[in-house]
This record gives C-alpha cells, sequence and structure tokens, in this order.
C-alpha cells in the first residue's frame, strides 16, 4: 500500500510525470546520490519507510530528557492499537503503521483506499485492522494489503463512526445515529437504536466482554423542530447489552453515573470505568452490579476532562484533555502523575493503549508518546517533516552538500550530515510557494 506520506520518503514517486530534459539529467543523478546516502536507494516502491530522524529533548524545568523520532504522518493522534507485531496510530491525515519486530513505517491515507484521511478510531481483529472515519468503515486485510470500505449503503447507521470494539464473532461501531454490529461469520450487518433499548443514539465509546456490551453515550442534539421545553430522549449515559438475554439496562445520573456525557469506558477485572468528557470518573463493581465510587478534581484527579481510560492488569491509566495522564495503582492505592515535563508529548491525551511493558498515548496536536514501564524511558513519535510537496521541479546542492528541492508547494532541504530535513514555504518568507527552478552560488546558497 502506498500514500502520500509515504512518497514523501521514497523518491521514486517524485519523478512521475515529470518531463526528463538535457537541463534536469543531473538532477536524477543527485537524487540516485541522495539515495545511496539514506540507504534506500530502491527503484520500486517501497512501503516500509526506514528513514527515522531521532533527536534528544531536555524539559527545561524538569532536567528530563526523553527521544524524539520523526516518523508520524500527523501530530494530531485520535487513536492507538496495538498487537505484537504492528503499532497502528489513527491521526487527522491518515493512518502510521510502526512494524515492531522488522522495524520501519508504513502510511495510510484515502490514496490507499481508506473512506478518509480523519481516522476516529483503529481496532484490531485477527488479520484484519478497522479504522472508522466519519465517511464510513474501512477494512485493511493483512494477508492481501487490501482495503474495503463499509458505508450506511451497506448496512451502517451512519456514515459517522465514532468508536469501534472487537470480540469474537463481531465488530462493534458506535455513531452518531446508533450502535453497529457487524457478523464476522455471515457477513451481516445489524442496528441497535433508541427503540431498541440504547439510552441515546449517539454513540461517543464501546467495550466489550464475555457477558456484556457496555456503550458510553452523550447527548443527541436537539431537532430545532421539537418545541418541547424537555423533549425525550435527549439525555444520554451508559447502556448495557446482556447477550445471554438480549436485553438492555440503561445508567445515568439516577443510579449513580456521575454524568451523562460519556467519553470512555475500560472493563477491568472486578469493575468497570466510565470517563466523562467534564465531569470526572465514575467506578461501577461488576460484583455488587452498582456504582461505588466517584474520582474528580475534589478528590485525586487533576483534571475532570477525562478522554481515555485503560485497564493495565493491577492498575489504572486515566488520560485528560489538559492535565496529561494519572496511573493508579490498585494493590497499594497508590496515584502518579504524568505531564508533559515528565516526558508526555502533550498534557492534552487522547488515547492510552498498552503492549507488554510499553503504554501508548496519542495527543491532540503533538503526536504519541510511549512509556517503558521498566526502564521509566519515554520516546515522542512526532510529525516527519520530508518534502513540502511531490511535484519536484529543480535540485540544486550547495558548497555544504545540502540538497536544494524546488516543488509547487515550497522548498525541503536535505542536510546528509544530520540526515534531517527542512520545509520553507510561503509562511517563512517566500514570495510564492511555487518555486520552478534554483541555481547555486558557490559564495552563498541556492538562489531562487
Amino acid at each position: 500500500m502506498r500514500s502520500r506520506a509515504q512518497a514523501k520518503q521514497n523518491f521514486p514517486r517524485f519523478l512521475v510525470g515529470t518531463k526528463v530534459t538535457a537541463c534536469n539529467l543531473w538532477s536524477l543523478l543527485l537524487l540516485t546520490v541522495i539515495f545511496m546516502v539514506i540507504g534506500c536507494a530502491k527503484l520500486m516502491p517501497d512501503p516500509q519507510s526506514d528513514l527515522v530522524l531521532e533527536e534528544a529533548l531536555t524539559d527545561a524545568s524538569s532536567g528530563k530528557s526523553h527521544r524524539l523520532e520523526q516518523t508520524l504522518i500527523s501530530n494530531e493522534v485520535n487513536c492507538i492499537a496495538t498487537d505484537a507485531d504492528n503499532v497502528w496510530i489513527a491521526t487527522t491525515a491518515g493512518v502510521s503503521r510502526w512494524h515492531v519486530k522488522r522495524g520501519g513505517w508504513s502510511h495510510y491515507t484515502k490514496e490507499d483506499g481508506l473512506a478518509n484521511d480523519a481516522v476516529n478510531a483503529v481496532a484490531i481483529d485477527g488479520q484484519w485492522v478497522w479504522f472508522a472515519t466519519d465517511e464510513g468503515v474501512s477494512r485493511y486485510d493483512l494477508r492481501t494489503d487490501a482495503i474495503k470500505t463499509f458505508r450506511s449503503i451497506d448496512g451502517l447507521a451512519s456514515d459517522k463512526v465514532s468508536s469501534i470494539a472487537v470480540d469474537s464473532n463481531y465488530v462493534w461501531f458506535g455513531t452518531d445515529n446508533g450502535l453497529n454490529r457487524y457478523d464476522k461469520t455471515i457477513d451481516s450487518w445489524a442496528v441497535r437504536t433508541r427503540k431498541d433499548g440504547l439510552v441515546s443514539k449517539k454513540i461517543t465509546t464501546i467495550a466489550v466482554e464475555s457477558d456484556y456490551v457496555w456503550v458510553g453515550t452523550g447527548e443527541e442534539p436537539r431537532d430545532p423542530r421539537d418545541r418541547r421545553p424537555e423533549p425525550k430522549f435527549k439525555v444520554g449515559g451508559v447502556s448495557r447489552y446482556h447477550r445471554a438475554t438480549d436485553s438492555w439496562n440503561n445508567y445515568t445520573k439516577s443510579d449513580g453515573l456521575i454524568d451523562t456525557e460519556v467519553s470512555t469506558i475500560t472493563v477491568a477485572e472486578d469493575s468497570v470505568w466510565f470517563g466523562t468528557e467534564n465531569a470526572g470518573v465514575s467506578q461501577y463493581s461488576k460484583v455488587d452490579q452498582t456504582f461505588i465510587k466517584t474520582y474528580t478534581k475534589t478528590d485525586l484527579l487533576k483534571s475532570n476532562m477525562i478522554t481515555s481510560i485503560y485497564a493495565d492488569g493491577f492498575q489504572i491509566w486515566f488520560g485528560t484533555a489538559n492535565a496529561g495522564v494519572h496511573r493508579f495503582i490498585k494493590p497499594v492505592n497508590t496515584w502518579i502523575h504524568y505531564t508533559k515535563k515528565d516526558g508526555l508529548a502533550s498534557d492534552h491525551v487522547t488515547w492510552i493503549t498498552v503492549q507488554d511493558n510499553n503504554v501508548w498515548f496519542g495527543s491532540k496536536e503533538d503526536g504519541a508518546s510511549r512509556f517503558d514501564k521498566v526502564s521509566g524511558e519515554w520516546t515522542i513519535y512526532g510529525q516527519a517533516d520530508f518534502l513540502a510537496d511531490n511535484d519536484v521541479r529543480d535540485i540544486a546542492r550547495d558548497s555544504g552538500g545540502n540538497i536544494w528541492m524546488a516543488t509547487v508547494a515550497g522548498i525541503s532541504i536535505y542536510r546528509p550530515q544530520t540526515r534531517s530535513w527542512e520545509v520553507i514555504s510561503k509562511e517563512d518568507g517566500l514570495t510564492t510557494p511555487y518555486i520552478m527552478s534554483m541555481h547555486v552560488d558557490s559564495r552563498s546558497d541556492p538562489a531562487l
């Protein structure tokens, strides 16, 4: 599979559709030299990106250092899913995939078959990987590298899909118009809405366990045609589906839920944890079948804006929208707070998932973070800066060996000594981003 981001890292794509004349044959030669410097001199499309730019960063206030790797297709991370072989990072500009065992990165966008570049959620399902977007659901086949997209015409309750959960027989999808259940064994779709027992049709999150499916919802937008002062079915909350009896139970504030705008759910061994958009966390006892505790800023949390919760054995991780991450170690009743000063990419955490000893955190605007629970080391994965555009019009090399590339969207500079890239655009002072040619002046940098 190929993508725009991959083309930025695999030079043969730059030459597609470019007229080769005598005056730019030397440019082709320079590109070959760059391939040899980078170590990626392949003239065939390669979905794996081996060029990783690393940088050691130190927080000025805390003195703690961590590693930055420029690898992602975008810094705006919505969701992360992992297994033993891959880390899938869903962003607003496509999906970045880290090949854990062999190393290297691949990237996927709408050009490769995704329904939309803005991916809201990702879930691994054996040979398949599912991606939720605002234009339907895409399914990637790991065996064939094929992507298939499903939309409302195929059975989705709505094309606007927010969340995914996978169990042995079904894949569950949350939309703004109800809950979908896809039966993998017979390739069929079912829809559940308010009339089937849901507390709201606006699905925000889903968590599955052996006996139940937990569905978090939010308040539905008010219908402007509805003149009632308090229209029915506008409140959100939690709906629980009992598989054995095919029945629903709903939970709202009157049942002990701290708020009805539910943003995240995770199922632990003895409890179910519910995070809300602005009111903190509720803990539900699976043994007692009731809500037993709430956590807010007045207790131990630094923020009530909960974005993600993950149950990791005897500890629970809580992500917030403005105060980093909390780690609750249950056996010793201890809370640990992590922020950007400790190594997080950002205090606005969007997602948490665990892969063996690594904890992954997505952020709203600064990429992803990986925390090693054994060593305590942090690694930040940020957006890769490569070519300003794939349409390269001219190439020049200055006296320092740096390669300057003129494109229709600005200038890209590759510095072989530091293996780093720089992009110069109109925002940096160019009178126009449409650069047709450059000339090397041996006494200075290239003249445009």
